[in-house]
């Protein structure tokens, strides 16, 4: 599993592995995958808003899961779209794949 902390780092997985990824505020979105031979976005995951949330405040957390499915490197990406809403974090989200 990666989150926000990971942001900017690198991490080894296999082929076949399947990644979670969690980030905080219902305001993130995730990039196309720019390599279809090594990651795929599969179904699964979503928003969930948490029990105290107000509409418009971004609470909750945005989960979404990947199927490394060749070897070689990717990038996943995800932006805010709403920056006001993710102030305890960056604007983007980044994380470097090495698929062995």
């Amino acid at each position: 599993m990666a989150t926000v902390a990971d942001n900017g780092g690198l991490l080894s997985v296999q082929t076949n592995d399947r990644l979670k990824i969690v980030l905080p505020s219902s305001a993130w979105v995730f990039q196309a995958s720019q390599y279809p031979r090594v990651v795929h976005r599969v179904t699964g995951g979503g928003v969930a808003q948490a029990k105290a949330c107000h509409a418009g405040t971004g609470c909750g957390s945005v989960t979404v899961y990947f199927q490394m499915v060749g070897r070689g490197n990717a990038v996943l990406r995800a932006s805010c779209t709403r920056p006001v809403l993710c102030t305890a974090q960056p604007a983007s989200f980044s994380l470097k794949l090495n698929v062995t």
